[in-house]
């Protein structure tokens, strides 16, 4: 298992118990979700626990403005 923050593609299928939320000093609307660790996207990873294990965030903002996604 693996830990991601990355902006998913366009209708691209989000694992479940992804949380939205914004990278402030990015400005980029991301998932923050576990997965296993053969998970693929289509869309840009910003953090990978596995592969890339830094984020170009303060660490006062991981974790910033988690919130549940809603799924309909």
């Amino acid at each position: 298992m693996k830990r991601i923050i990355y902006e998913p593609d366009v209708d691209e299928y989000i694992p479940e118990g992804g949380v939205y939320y914004n990278l402030p000093v990015m400005g980029k609307d991301v998932i923050d979700v576990i997965v296993d660790n053969d998970f693929e996207t289509t869309g840009t990873v910003y953090y990978d626990s596995v592969l890339q294990p830094t984020l170009s965030e303060p660490f006062k903002h991981h974790f910033a403005g988690w919130e549940p996604i809603v799924v309909i």
